[in-house]
């Protein structure tokens, strides 16, 4: 087993953090489908297509609590000689999995929300008020329990946030309720879905954006990224910046590989030293690599040639010895 050098720079949560974590994130979830069960009971009482739709928003939360297990379960264990890297993008690929699904979700959603406006149905209000506060209630406990520790990272932050956006959801449905109680306006429960569905929808196009420029190693700050460069060759020992990668293995772990041209050969360790600092202490970069190099040096290194076959060699599933 591999141990992660700069492991303790990361803002991973220590033993005692990350059992609170879960413990919170696992009573959420268990409210979460509680809420779930409640509304899709009640939509089916009220025939409310609002409470429906609110129902599988539910389930954004969900597998948001889901993503925010996995993230906490992984940032404890050590990389391996065969994943270097760790596990962190475990979590990435959940949230374009989850994304994908809720994909799908929004379709349903929508297909529901034009076959009411087709056919009218009659929304009994009453029965949507009783389980909308049912779920109002049940969502205002699982962020009051979230609350607390939404503070320790940004995958806790993040499961906090998807519960607010329930808690709105819910509340539209109450207001709907409320609007149709009073009113008579049977309508108001389909505008409330497209409402809720929005929400759903900004929520998925976010989720997919960032998995997808995570996979892809994307920058996770381009403006932020010209600033580095500048900072770096502001230093004036070196002469150029030869190359340069900047990503993220998950949210908040962000990785910087830099290779930097000298004038002088011996500057190299104050180079270093004074990269390290600046990209640690001024832009909350943990995983930095600085690799210094010199015109004469960097003449020999692209005089050298790429051994094709080795690659082919080692390519494979085993090594092969001739």
């Amino acid at each position: 087993m591999i141990q992660d050098i700069d492991a303790s720079h990361l803002h991973f949560l220590s033993q005692e953090e990350s059992k609170n974590s879960k413990k919170s994130l696992l009573i959420s979830m268990g409210i979460s489908i509680l809420i779930f069960i409640v509304e899709i009971y009640g939509a089916y009482k009220s025939n409310s297509l609002s409470l429906l739709t609110d129902a599988f928003h539910i389930v954004t939360d969900i597998l948001a609590h889901t993503i925010s297990l996995i993230a906490v379960n992984v940032s404890l264990r050590n990389r391996t000689m065969k994943y270097t890297f760790g596990f962190l993008r475990i979590e990435i690929i959940a949230a374009f999995i989850n994304a994908l699904l809720l994909v799908f979700l929004c379709g349903f959603l929508l297909f529901e929300t034009f076959e009411r406006i087709m056919e009218q149905h009659t929304v009994h209000a009453r029965e949507m008020l009783i389980y909308s506060l049912i779920g109002l209630f049940f969502n205002s406990l699982s962020a009051l329990v979230l609350f607390n520790v939404s503070k320790s990272t940004i995958n806790l932050k993040s499961a906090y946030v998807h519960v607010i956006g329930d808690l709105l959801g819910t509340v539209s449905v109450v207001l709907g309720a409320i609007i149709i109680q009073i009113f008579e306006i049977q309508w108001i429960d389909t505008l409330f879905s497209f409402f809720i569905i929005l929400i759903i929808g900004k929520a998925t196009y976010g989720l997919i954006n960032d998995s997808i420029k995570s996979l892809m190693e994307s920058s996770p700050d381009t403006h932020k990224l010209e600033h580095i460069l500048s900072d770096v060759k502001a230093n004036n020992k070196v002469s150029k910046i030869i190359s340069f990668h900047h990503w993220s293995l998950t949210n908040g772990v962000e990785c910087i590989n830099l290779r930097l041209m000298l004038k002088e050969k011996s500057s190299w360790e104050v180079v270093v030293t004074a990269t390290h600092k600046l990209l640690k202490e001024k832009y909350g970069i943990t995983h930095v690599n600085v690799e210094t190099t010199t015109k004469e040096s960097e003449a020999l290194i692209k005089s050298i040639k790429i051994n094709r076959d080795a690659i082919h060699i080692h390519g494979g599933h085993g090594h092969h010895h001739h």
